[in-house]
């Protein structure tokens, strides 16, 4: 039965949910996928249209069946599961992704976590989202602001792409401008020193970190986006230096920090001595140090 569903698409075999999960779990299982049978299942309700643990007797009609073989065929290449079905949940929020962008992460929400608790519901006026891929985080904090507009710069035209998607999917492109080039120097000249809010999650994986990533990174997700040329301190450092002259006084940054290579510690000292005060960290939800903030003297 397993050659059929993945072999040749003219000779698919039509199966129930339940046959689908016994041979994709198995494949993916082959494949090195972790915890295969719940990534089976997501496959199933994804691009099958239906639950196999709810439905086990439901048998997908032969589109899906097409569409699922060929979901399963990208997994066991070790393709993210995000990139495959096409979208990502961010802070409660359905995203769209796509390849050559990178991916959300869970360890991201942090960010946006850690600058509500400190602005508060009535939030800001003007956000800037640094780098800002998909637009995860400046998107939820604009979400939670109803007066915020966001400013969001990436050297990636396909990130800024999918973050106007992003923001007109979520109801939000009319308080969104998007701007191509590094960092802050991308921003409208004439906000400078304007913006209350600025986030950012740079590259900051080292190279030896990057040797070690699973193969859903490694082989898909764009190592400029994680691995900075100039490395993380020097990264981290033009991050502060300009936010003290894009940040109006007395506006808030925060920055996402890598866990493998402790970077907390460094990067507090760094926000310090580029004109930021009371300097916080904040954890994940696993317990590592994941956020760095400061206020613009």
């Amino acid at each position: 039965m397993s050659d059929y569903a993945f072999g040749d698409t003219r000779h698919l075999c039509i199966m129930t949910a339940a046959e689908w999960l016994a041979v994709g779990a198995e494949r993916l299982a082959r494949a090195g996928v972790w915890e295969p049978r719940r990534e089976a299942r997501l496959l199933i309700r994804a691009m099958g249209g239906c639950d196999p643990l709810l439905q086990p007797h439901g048998v997908v009609p032969e589109e899906q069946s097409a569409a699922l073989q060929r979901a399963f065929d990208r997994r066991c290449a070790r393709e993210p599961f995000a990139y495959i079905v096409g979208r990502r949940e961010f802070w409660g929020r359905d995203l769209a992704t796509a390849r050559g962008v990178l991916i959300p992460r869970p360890e991201s929400e942090t960010v946006v976590a850690s600058v509500l608790e400190r602005i508060g519901p009535t939030g800001a006026e003007l956000v800037a989202d640094i780098a800002t891929g998909s637009g995860a985080i400046g998107l939820a904090l604009l979400s939670a602001w109803s007066k915020a507009v966001l400013h969001g710069t990436d050297t990636n035209p396909a990130a800024l792409t999918l973050a106007s998607r992003n923001a007109e999917r979520l109801g939000l492109r009319p308080r969104t401008a998007w701007f191509g080039g590094d960092l802050w120097t991308a921003l409208p000249a004439d906000h400078r020193g304007a913006y209350e809010v600025g986030v950012c999650n740079p590259p900051y994986v080292t190279p030896e970190e990057w040797e070690t990533l699973d193969p859903e990174i490694r082989c898909w997700e764009p190592r400029s986006a994680l691995v900075p040329p100039e490395g993380w301190r020097a990264i981290y450092t033009r991050v502060a230096a300009d936010g003290r002259c894009w940040l109006r006084q007395g506006g808030l940054l925060a920055v996402e920090v890598g866990a493998a290579t402790p970077q907390a510690e460094a990067v507090r000292n760094i926000l310090i001595e580029h004109g930021f005060r009371d300097v916080w960290f904040a954890r994940d939800f696993a317990g590592q140090l994941r956020v760095v903030g400061g206020w613009r003297l």
